[in-house]
């Protein structure tokens, strides 16, 4: 499965980071958590062949280009089921905090465990509540996309709507249970591994 990951860093509110997977056969892209605050959407139109939007989760600081990035490549949104009423709601996706309204429905849901195609290019859907109800980390080869369940040296908050300790903690056991050595891109901050988390991240060892 021949694919490059992209990395576009702190270009969304709060300094979320916006990925970029390319399947190298076809030449056709997805883009993860579009939020371009500091770059435009046109030009990314105009560099990718987008044909996905994937949300790791509904809020606004995630999602708040996917609905231009949409109707501008013809792309689909697809989102978790249990974080589409957030999608839909701007006080659950955090974004009437904030000062802005984002609000709009996905075209697809996926689930834990479902393999998204693109092109020749895999992605697997983990789903890894506690951040959200249905925070998901993408994984792609040897790459996850983690959203804001894990950052380098820490973990997603738990405490806006949605979230759960409860959650979080069977997230992170789940990701100390896999046994690959993933390298992780992170919602926010920067790229890390999953090995380097499970030595190191303090929460890792709190559950």
């Amino acid at each position: 499965m021949p694919h490059k990951t992209e990395t576009l860093y702190a270009v969304g509110f709060v300094d979320s980071n916006v990925y970029i997977v390319t399947d190298e056969k076809t030449g056709s892209s997805l883009v993860v958590d579009p939020d371009f605050q500091y770059i435009k959407t046109e030009d990314i139109v105009s560099k990718y062949d987008v044909k996905l939007i994937l949300l790791t989760h509904a809020h606004f600081d995630h999602i708040a280009s996917a609905e231009k990035l949409r109707e501008l490549s013809g792309a689909k949104i697809l989102i978790h089921e249990l974080d589409s009423d957030a999608l839909q709601n701007t006080a659950l996706n955090l974004s009437t905090a904030f000062g802005y309204s984002v609000a709009f429905k996905a075209d697809e849901y996926f689930k834990d465990g479902d393999i998204i195609q693109l092109g020749e290019t895999e992605i697997k859907v983990l789903h890894t509540p506690g951040h959200t109800k249905g925070s998901c980390c993408f994984i792609v080869g040897n790459d996850m996309i983690s959203g804001d369940m894990l950052f380098n040296y820490s973990i997603g908050r738990t405490d806006f709507p949605g979230g759960s300790v409860a959650q979080m903690r069977r997230s992170i056991k789940l990701l100390q249970e896999l046994d690959t050595d993933y390298t992780v891109y992170p919602g926010h901050g920067e790229s890390t591994t999953l090995f380097f988390e499970k030595e190191n991240n303090p929460y890792f060892y709190s559950i």
